[in-house]
């Protein structure tokens, strides 16, 4: 039997006792006991079922309800059946289940004209995954296939797609064909002037539609959420309104558009502002452009009703789509209540007012609008109304003021519609493209793109025509069995003679069967049908292709390839090695030529030193900068972090989804999975999250530990880890600098924060002369790691701020290092030790003080740069000291050299005189013999040292 495109041709000989499936929306809203509180959508599927009923023939209805997760009593269909029998006047069989074999039995059983409603389909998720297999289940119950569902026609599910596969013929009921026809109509040559009136909450959802209707309309209306943004742009005060700060730009562009076209774009001149997002809010009207801080606007003012109404009333053909307030509010509702009582007015005079589903709808069959309407879309959901506004209260808790979809699907407004007039576009001369593209704009943003696709299809069939072998082509004619099996056979498939469509098919089938862990499973085979899908995205042709088909298999292949994107990281990640760290540790602190040959020098703390105690000193090991400029580079140590077999296949990975568009997704799950891994290391490397005040509280020992394994694991973080990080980065995106850059960045940032944030720590930390050697050895080694840093980050914002950050890190442990070491000077001046030293001993003060001498001899350089900038004070200082200093027969003569003549040795000479002085009254030798003998060795430490 040739198909038909719709119900009205299918007669007695096509339907007695055939077994048809027919896919309605009884997806309607029930309260807490499970009472139909609206049956429009049961009504809206009448005339298709009786129509079938009339005919003889074996009606299995199949239908959803809600959003269910498995089983779910509250959404069965079992509390429709009543009301459905009731208006079909016959008696409507249930089922329990909608496959299986006491399914099978109630089909078997069933007379001619028997209505039977299976249970609610997606209480099995496969309905949602259009799995070919449950969809063959269903498609086994019948002999012919029935699509009367708008809200849910768009989406790629069993019992709507997946079904039309597995019967024959497919055509549309009387609901579906009843939009069409008039949608059509009321496009193909709408009468002027033309007015659209969009509301909602966010101006971005609608960029494509006003930018579609600004060629197409006379006089734009826009009202809800959206117009704060645009008041906002143009430097008016909107209190706590909603706002899109990143569109106000865009915004301002559109007004200058309107202008420039001459469209009439009308804003609400005043509001109802409340101070809070609720029903019982204070309200107050003012003028759109000065709403007070703190007060929100919920709906348009009396004066922007009056305007609106006068410019409606000079209109022909009026889209409206979006509520003009919050309409569930009544204090917020009279906008939207004032609009629609127009529309039901103008719609009584002969103008033409079509109305996107939504809920907004129910507000104005409430009120006794929706019958005066000339169209309104029944598609979308409907569940419970206590579900619907609590998801309403969720969404609008920043004051948005939109209504919101009724299900986590969105399924709404005429996007059914749209799918199948794109199927017909080529077949019909008569229609107007551009205006179809505007409808559906207008009713739903998701159909803006359609534009391009468009212009692509008719460039291809441009080319086809002008094509030698284009007379050869089987065509698509609308409604009748012309060519070889085309759109009419079946809905949601292509021409079994079509290769591109054989090819489309094989792609399917490969996607839906993805199976990364299977033997048989090559990834190679897998890149190759999303690459074929990519293409068809790429370069649509209509007549050929089926757009939802083609996206549907994009959005599954891209869900599954961003899940192997992360296993295949996860999976390859290659552990860091710890033995050849623990190595590279070692080599940091030894084979050192200015350290003794352990690297080890103790240093008593001045308490145990001024008591006379041997006490627990600090060992010391230095920071090693000859090793840290090279001698043990990254070369020798360089890793890899991924398994080198998995490159190509995160590659190819990494390649399709940024060219399908989803690098926002790729780069996170990257940046996700590097992230976490970097965190492992730097937990191996012993460097654990501390905030500042962890830090302050941590006593000296203890820190200690911490900042030498800061020291270590910072060189081997920027220049081992990080430099294999960017290399990684370079293989996996080669080519896409900008995405390269980002996931390095994002990868990465955490750990060098950390690093960072313990740096910023220890600077501002407690100064205590102790911590001076530690402090200058995290000095030198984050100074040696910023050129690292800076190639590494460098021409990237992100990159500069966290070099940046390093930056004031160095300079912030240099000035604790200046700080440290006064604090060290103050400690010695301030001593009052009085404990006598006998047998001509050392005092403990002058030989902590040697020791700690002995170490800074070895940071000279370091010191003298960064006392450089305090030069200045530094010889005002000395001068002060030196006059001071002569009455006690004056400091030694020192001969010159490059740490002598240096601001370090000045403050150096300073203490030790100090400390060599002040106690000679307690020894046994005279003053000046004292202070000579110390002069003496003093001046041969430093003769050694040079030498």
């Amino acid at each position: 039997m040739a198909a038909q495109r719709s119900m009205g041709s299918l007669k007695e000989p096509d339907l007695k006792g055939k077994r048809v499936f027919v896919r309605v929306d009884l997806n309607v809203p029930l309260d807490d006991n499970f009472n139909i509180t609206d049956d429009a959508r049961i009504r809206a599927a009448v005339p298709t079922i009786n129509y079938l009923i009339a005919y003889g023939a074996k009606v299995i209805l199949a239908s959803h309800l809600g959003c269910p997760k498995g089983v779910t009593p509250k959404y069965s269909l079992k509390p429709l059946v009543p009301r459905l029998s009731e208006l079909l006047g016959v008696e409507v069989k249930m089922a329990n289940d909608c496959i299986g074999e006491e399914v099978e039995k109630l089909v078997a059983s069933l007379p001619e004209g028997g209505v039977l409603l299976l249970e609610n389909v997606r209480f099995y998720k496969e309905e949602d995954k259009n799995d070919p297999e449950f969809a063959k289940k269903l498609a086994s119950l019948a002999d012919l296939y029935v699509n009367d569902v708008s809200g849910t026609a768009h989406r790629a599910h069993a019992s709507t797609e997946g079904v039309a596969k597995y019967l024959k013929p497919v055509v549309s009921g009387f609901l579906m064909q009843k939009e069409l026809d008039y949608l059509v109509g009321a496009v193909a040559n709408p009468k002027k002037p033309f007015a659209a009136i969009l509301g909602g909450s966010k101006f971005s959802t609608k960029i494509s539609v006003i930018e579609s209707l600004l060629d197409k309309v006379d006089i734009l209306l826009l009202g809800g959420g959206m117009i704060f943004t645009f008041y906002k742009a143009q430097g008016h005060s909107v209190g706590s309104s909603l706002v899109e700060e990143d569109m106000l730009d865009l915004a301002l562009s559109f007004i200058e558009k309107a202008k420039a076209k001459g469209v009439s774009l009308l804003l609400p001149t005043d509001v109802v502002v409340a101070d809070k997002f609720a029903a019982d809010a204070n309200s107050k009207v003012v003028a759109a452009s000065r709403i007070p801080d703190g007060w929100m606007g919920l709906d348009i003012g009396p004066d922007a009703i009056k305007s609106f109404i006068e410019a409606l009333d000079t209109t022909k053909t009026i889209i409206w789509n979006g509520p003009m307030g919050v309409f569930e509010f009544d204090k917020f509702a009279t906008g939207t209540e004032a609009i629609a009582k127009k529309l039901a007015e103008l719609s009584g005079n002969g103008v033409t007012t079509i109305i996107g589903g939504g809920d907004y709808v129910a507000a104005m069959e409430k009120a006794g609008f929706a019958d005066k309407m000339s169209h309104i879309s029944t598609g979308g959901e409907g569940r419970r109304r206590k579900e619907i506004e609590e998801d309403e209260r969720q969404t609008r808790k920043k004051g948005e003021m939109a209504v919101t979809t009724c299900s986590t699907d969105g399924e709404q407004k005429v996007l059914a519609a749209a799918q199948h007039i794109l199927k017909s576009l080529n077949s019909s001369a008569n229609i107007n493209t551009d205006d179809m593209i505007l409808l559906f704009s207008s009713i739903d943003a998701r159909f803006a793109n359609l534009s391009n696709i468009m212009q692509t299809s008719s460039a291809s069939a441009a080319a086809a025509a002008a094509s030698p072998s284009s007379t050869s082509s089987p065509s698509v004619v609308a409604g009748g069995s012309g060519g070889a099996g085309g759109w009419d056979d079946n809905m949601s498939s292509f021409s079994p003679n079509s290769q591109a469509d054989l090819q489309l098919e094989a792609a399917e089938e490969l996607i839906h069967r993805w199976d990364s862990n299977s033997d048989e499973f090559v990834i190679d085979d897998y890149f190759q049908a999303v690459d074929y899908v990519i293409q068809l995205m790429e370069d649509l042709a209509l007549e050929s292709v089926e757009l939802e088909r083609v996206e549907n298999a994009l959005q599954l292949a891209m869900s599954r390839l961003e899940e192997e994107f992360r296993h295949t990281l996860i999976q390859n990640t290659v552990p860091l090695d710890v033995e050849r760290i623990d190595e590279f540790l070692v080599r940091l602190t030894s084979d050192s030529s200015s350290t003794p040959a352990d690297g080890v020098t103790q240093i008593p703390d001045l308490e145990s030193s001024s008591s006379g105690g041997d006490g627990d000193g600090i060992v010391y090991c230095r920071y090693n900068r000859h090793v840290a400029k090279g001698s043990v580079g990254s070369d020798e140590l360089f890793h890899d972090l991924v398994n080198p077999d998995a490159i190509l296949d995160l590659k190819g990975i990494a390649d399709r989804m940024i060219r399908a568009g989803y690098e926002k997704e790729c780069c996170q799950v990257y940046s996700s999975v590097r992230r976490d891994v970097l965190d492992e290391c730097m937990s191996i490397l012993g460097v654990e999250k501390l905030s500042i005040e962890d830090v302050q509280r941590i006593e000296w020992k203890s820190l200690d530990e911490k900042m030498k394994k800061w020291i270590h694991a910072l060189k081997i973080v920027v220049r081992i880890l990080l430099t294999a990080e960017k290399c990684l980065c370079e293989e996996i995106f080669s080519g896409l600098d900008v995405i390269e850059d980002v996931c390095f960045i994002e990868a990465t940032k955490g750990c060098v924060m950390q690093l960072l944030n313990f740096g910023e720590a220890v600077a501002i930390g407690r100064r205590s002369s102790e911590k001076l050697f530690r402090i200058l050895d995290m000095y030198d080694a984050l100074k040696d790691v910023l050129p690292d840093l800076k190639k590494l980050c460098s021409d990237k914002e992100a990159g500069d701020m966290v070099y940046s950050e390093a930056q004031g890190v160095v300079d912030g442990l240099g000035e604790a290092a200046i700080g440290t070491f006064v604090e060290f000077q103050n400690a010695v001046q301030n001593e009052s030790s009085r404990r006598p030293i006998q047998n001509g001993e050392i005092h403990p003060l002058t030989r902590y003080v040697m020791n700690y001498v002995k170490l800074l001899v070895d940071y000279s350089d370091t010191l003298n740069a960064l006392l450089e900038a305090e030069c200045e004070d530094a010889k005002e200082a000395e001068a002060k000291d030196a006059k001071r200093a002569e009455t006690m027969t004056g400091p030694p003569k020192m001969c010159d050299s490059k740490f002598q003549s240096g601001p370090s040795c000045r403050v150096l000479i300073k203490i030790t005189w100090y400390s060599g002085v002040r106690f000679t009254g307690w020894c046994r030798f005279k003053p000046k013999k004292s202070i000579c003998c110390w002069c003496g060795w003093f001046k041969g430490f430093l003769k050694d040292w040079r030498d």
